[in-house]
């Protein structure tokens, strides 16, 4: 590894402070390249001067006395030798301080350093400059084995950080989705769940759940085959011994009950609305499919091997349905009492909002940045981590 330093002397120049030996195994005479970058107008250069230099009686480097050319007659000339060795230092020094010059004449004092792949990195105190100009030559994987091999804790630490920052962003996106509800249909719901399904792991009894199989066949030959009932996301429970669960989403905007023309919940008796057949038929789709999946599904040769092999077995199977929000509720106890009473006397499936999960994901996340904020006050802060992309983009 090679470091260059440099040194403003001006607005338009910098001196590179040590001399670039130009021999291998000088004896009592070397050669050196003595270089400073400048400005030409807009343009940034390299310039320099080779020197012949000798040890003194003190067994330091002098420079040998200078010959002024213009002092040569006719016939005159000096030359100047560079073995193959010493013309291959100084063209790799030459590679790299014109590389140092593309981002202009560098200002105060600097450090530079060079790595395996011949590649100036710029080290500075924000040292995030230079992972990230490390990242942008491909080192990624190499920065990776590394830091595994020589800091494993930090490297479980960093990776735990770039999860719950995806996790951030992704509760982000969830936030912005549920304040433009009408304008998203069930398949990018779907699509957004199937990408984050950590958002089922806690409040749902408190148990991981695991993506099985999207839109999978409960009925068919196989559950990734087609036709008969299918549903939006075959799941799993997390532990040694696994269960199936089985989950629909509808929208966030998918009514809960039914209105008149007037825009008012329809009454059925004594304070009890009307559900929507939405809902009402959310349920019993839900309802249908466990019971479909546990009498057929799971228990197809193929199917059932292959889930039992992992662990994973199906008995009754939970739904879950994702459908409406509570915002419906407002204004309405008999709403509220009547909703809430409702899902509470179903055994199956289980009935949740869409701002319900949010709050659900919103927990997860508060809870990983308590513990993180907690991990890193008892060691090394891990600063300047940017936000990754978000996952998704909303269509609008």
């Amino acid at each position: 590894m090679t470091t260059y330093k440099t040194r403003s002397t001006s607005r338009n120049s910098a001196e590179v402070e040590d001399d670039i030996i130009l021999d291998d195994d000088p004896g009592n005479t070397r050669k050196i390249f003595r270089s400073q970058i400048v400005r030409k107008g807009t343009e940034v250069f390299v310039r320099g001067h080779i020197i012949h230099q000798r040890k003194n009686v003190t067994d330091e480097w002098d420079d040998t006395e200078a010959i002024n050319l213009n002092t040569l007659k006719g016939g005159e000339g000096v030359k100047l030798q560079l073995r193959s060795k010493q013309m291959k230092k100084l063209y790799e020094a030459l590679t790299h301080l014109f590389e140092i010059a593309k981002d202009g004449v560098p200002r105060g004092e600097k450090e530079w350093t060079v790595e395996r792949a011949d590649q100036i990195i710029k080290v500075e105190s924000n040292r995030a400059v230079f992972v990230k100009r490390l990242l942008e030559q491909n080192f990624g994987d190499e920065i990776w084995n590394e830091l595994l091999d020589q800091k494993p804790d930090l490297a479980t630490k960093l990776a735990n950080a770039r999860v719950q920052q995806n996790r951030i962003n992704s509760l982000k996106l969830f936030s912005q989705a549920l304040d433009r509800k009408s304008e998203l249909n069930e398949q990018w719901w779907q699509k957004f769940f199937e990408k984050n399904t950590w958002i089922f792991g806690y409040g749902l009894n408190y148990q991981f759940l695991h993506l099985l199989e999207d839109q999978p066949d409960y009925g068919g030959r196989k559950f990734t085959g087609r036709g008969s009932q299918k549903g939006d996301f075959l799941m799993n429970t997390g532990a040694n011994i696994r269960f199936t669960v089985l989950v629909e989403i509808k929208t966030p905007d998918t009514p809960l009950f039914q209105r008149n023309s007037k825009r008012e919940f329809k009454e059925h008796r004594n304070g009890a609305l009307l559900f929507h057949d939405e809902l009402i038929g959310g349920v019993a789709q839900l309802q249908s499919n466990c019971h479909r999946w546990y009498t057929e599904g799971s228990k197809r040769p193929d199917d059932f091997g292959q889930l039992t092999s992992e662990n994973i077995f199906t008995y009754q199977p939970k739904g879950i349905l994702i459908v409406g929000d509570t915002n419906q509720l407002n204004h309405s106890a008999d709403a509220r009492s009547t909703f809430e009473l409702y899902r509470r006397g179903l055994s199956n499936p289980d009935v949740i909002t869409f701002d319900e999960l949010y709050e659900r994901a919103k927990f997860i996340v508060d809870r990983e940045d308590d513990k993180n904020t907690e991990e890193y006050s008892k060691s090394e802060s891990v600063n300047d981590l940017e936000d990754s992309e978000l996952d998704d983009d909303l269509p609008f």
